[in-house]
């Protein structure tokens, strides 16, 4: 997370456009009908802001993000890419109501 936030454009670089990268090269190899391998993405807590906010709840998938981070926004967008996309693969530990899982 200190790397995101001394270099936002490069933290961007790396969790945002390196996670669309892995998925559009996941969706050329499906195109070519070569087998695609399974993608396992993990998120972050960060996604749900500071732990200060929610005292003694428990967090969970269907919680609502709050990220107040570079980083967490990060992970928010590299999840909402996830979801959208048509591969097959396994997302852990993230937010936006995964319970379905691929």
């Amino acid at each position: 997370m200190p790397t995101c936030k001394a270099n936002p454009v490069l933290g961007a670089r790396v969790n945002v456009i390196g996670t669309l990268q892995v998925f559009e090269a996941a969706k050329a190899l499906k195109a070519k009908g070569d087998r695609v391998p399974p993608i396992v993405y993990a998120s972050s807590a960060a996604v749900f802001g500071p732990d200060a906010e929610y005292g003694e709840k428990a967090v969970g998938d269907l919680d609502t993000p709050d990220p107040q981070s570079h980083y967490g926004a990060y992970k928010v967008s590299s999840t909402r890419q996830r979801l959208r996309s048509p591969l097959g693969g396994i997302v852990v530990g993230s937010s936006e109501g995964l319970q379905a899982r691929h």
